[in-house]
């Protein structure tokens, strides 16, 4: 059921509220003529519409239209976009090449307590803007390489946290990372969120926002923080969740999704996220190698020893779904793919927002061994191969990603 809400000036229905439930929800103009098939079984919580040409509010409860740009997007730090060149490139590439995923640290961003500088990110989005190109923001709060520490410093004595950052150590790498599953760290982060809202959730070029991924590098029980308890930490995400879906109206958020202590666990999250309209942000893309979350996604459930069709959920075409393709995806040890071969896996996924890394990072090098010129492929092809860079592949055209979701829940610009 549907419940309507009538503008007392308005003579059509010029705003309306749906209680929307898995499956298409169809909408054709005038107002009335509006359909949608259903499954009783599976709820979601209410997703406020606008119907173009009604008399809706610019107050977000009533109805303003998320942004709907999807397609494939760069990944670049914010000083990257300074480059006139570099923007007047990514410019060039046209067609279904919408913009810039923006990286940027949480210490960047609030350097102390409370403080926020987001003139960096701002005047980048704004650069962005003016060449007709699209942002997704990514904040950055930990590191796998090394001890670089992108979370601020006044976590470590920040009341409650109990160090509020932790120096990991694993059988594969070091880093750092805030310890999330603290309810005082937590605190902080979700104050980060909303003060990003306030700045940028009405500016027109932000697309989404997409935090770090949910795994925390700890590949074994010797390796963990002493206070680290994956139940906790998991009732902080979910915590998160309901948090993130209140505060960006009008923005796309994506969580991260790629690993968990457990199957299950990752499980659990994916189908919150899902019933707070969220969207998810999977594992780095590799063809031919279903990571947890692409298993979850498309319907596959870990029944407690092996996954199976039977007690999942389909996911596609109801989240907005967002995949990575790193460094190490391409040339490195997980293999060598085309340019095609990674947009035909992410058809597959029904991606709505394909990302490409672009620079060369020295860990890569270290770690997987990786030349540091056949890395990304951005401005090289594979050694002994005719294939195509992947900047030249994007400019080639006809390189859609699937449009799962009705347009009429968004505002494409």
């Amino acid at each position: 059921m549907f419940e309507r809400y009538i503008p007392a000036a308005a003579t059509t229905i010029g705003c309306m509220k749906i209680r929307r439930r898995p499956g298409w929800l169809f909408m054709a103009f005038p107002a009335a003529m509006l359909s949608f098939a259903a499954h009783a079984d599976r709820p979601l919580p209410p997703i406020s519409l606008c119907i173009d040409g009604g008399n809706c509010s610019t107050d977000p409860s009533q109805g303003r239209k998320k942004k709907w740009n999807p397609g494939h997007y760069i990944v670049e730090d914010v000083l990257d976009v300074y480059n006139p060149t570099h923007t007047a490139e990514l410019k060039a590439l046209g067609g279904e090449t919408k913009g810039v995923a923006l990286w940027v640290s949480w210490r960047a961003l609030e350097p102390t307590r409370g403080n926020y500088d987001f003139r960096y990110l701002k005047n980048a989005v704004d650069t962005l803007h003016a060449a007709g190109l699209h942002a997704i923001i990514q904040v950055q709060d930990r590191s796998f390489g090394g001890q670089v520490l992108r979370a601020p410093d006044y976590l470590k004595t920040e009341p409650g946290g109990e160090g509020g950052i932790y120096a990991k150590y694993s059988d594969k790498a070091r880093g750092t990372v805030p310890k999330l599953w603290k309810p005082a760290i937590m605190d902080r982060w979700i104050a980060l969120m909303t003060a990003l809202s306030d700045e940028f959730d009405a500016h027109p070029a932000v697309e989404g926002i997409r935090g770090e991924e949910t795994d925390v590098s700890f590949s074994s029980d010797q390796y963990a923080a002493a206070d680290f308890d994956p139940e906790v930490y998991f009732t902080q995400l979910l915590r998160l969740n309901k948090e993130l879906a209140g505060i960006f109206p009008h923005t796309t958020v994506w969580i991260g999704a790629n690993f968990m202590d457990t199957q299950s666990r990752l499980e659990r999250l994916v189908k919150d996220a899902w019933s707070k309209g969220l969207g998810v942000m999977g594992s780095d893309l590799v063809p031919g190698r279903p990571s947890w979350v692409e298993r979850i996604y498309t319907g596959q459930h870990w029944n407690g020893s092996a996954w199976t069709t039977l007690g999942g959920h389909d996911y596609r075409g109801e989240v907005l779904f967002e995949v990575q393709i790193q460094s190490p995806e391409m040339g490195g040890k997980a293999g060598n793919f085309t340019p095609a071969e990674f947009h035909a896996a992410a058809l597959a996924l029904r991606v709505h927002h394909l990302l490409w890394e672009r620079k060369n990072y020295s860990w890569d090098v270290a770690t997987y061994g990786i030349a540091a010129d056949k890395q990304t492929y951005w401005d090289s092809s594979i050694a002994g191969s005719d294939t195509l860079r992947v900047k030249d592949w994007l400019r080639g055209g006809h390189r859609e990603m699937t449009l799962a979701l009705p347009p009429s829940l968004f505002a494409g610009t």
